[in-house]
């Protein structure tokens, strides 16, 4: 979906993670697939479990390519919802 958008994840991370932030590492195999989701869309060597998409960076737009990669590796479908 993002090279259809003309756009392209991060295929390397490069930047370190906030050092103010608790890093908590995931655990199990989901939390592991959704961490790696998070840091090739993000460009974030390390996501923990607690992080917030939006305080590392994130934004809609990214959200939208979040969505997109979390359905391709799973083969479930997310819904947003504004709350």
């Amino acid at each position: 979906m993002a090279e259809q958008l003309g756009l392209t994840l991060k295929t390397t991370s490069t930047t370190i993670r906030p050092s103010t932030a608790t890093f908590v590492p995931p655990t199990g195999e989901t939390e592991l697939l959704l961490t790696k989701i998070w840091s090739a869309v993000l460009g974030i060597q390390q996501i923990g479990i607690r992080d917030n998409f939006f305080d590392l960076g994130g934004h809609s737009l990214l959200a939208i390519l979040l969505f997109a990669q979390i359905e391709k590796e799973t083969g479930k479908k997310l819904f947003l919802q504004s709350s």
